[in-house]
């Protein structure tokens, strides 16, 4: 919807399932690759405290790979994720995809993108430092 049509009274706009934050890293090109394609250095990015551990695949290689996650939304909400590397250039662009979802249940508990802009953005900061 445009601003010129805003949703009814009483209706609010759904959460947009994609949402992207950017920063510019000074850094390696080479050593912020090296973070983000090893699943292992994953939890210690992520400033929403989600992420918990790798539970299966290693550094990632190319595309086609599964990774998989231990999740948590607190206390008694832990969850598993499959991560699908959808785009591998070296020292380029990774890309894993978990917004597949499609689990109704799932989608009416969790909104997508289920971190806010600026935790995401602190990440951005995390990252910036393990490869710094």
């Amino acid at each position: 919807m445009s601003q010129e049509n805003p949703p009814p009274t009483g209706r609010t706009r759904p959460k947009p399932r994609h949402d992207t934050v950017t920063r510019l890293i000074a850094a390696d090109p080479a050593a912020i690759f090296a973070v983000l394609r090893d699943p292992a250095r994953h939890p210690a990015l992520d400033d929403s405290g989600m992420v918990v551990q790798v539970l299966r695949g290693g550094p990632i290689t190319g595309t086609g790979q599964v990774f998989r996650m231990a999740m948590t939304m607190g206390p008694g909400s832990t969850y598993e994720t499959d991560n699908h590397v959808v785009v591998y250039e070296p020292d380029v662009a990774i890309a894993y995809d978990w917004s597949g979802v499609t689990d109704a249940e799932v989608l009416r508990t969790i909104p997508f993108p289920a971190v806010p802009r600026e935790v995401r953005e602190e990440t951005l900061n995390l990252l910036a430092a393990a490869a710094g």
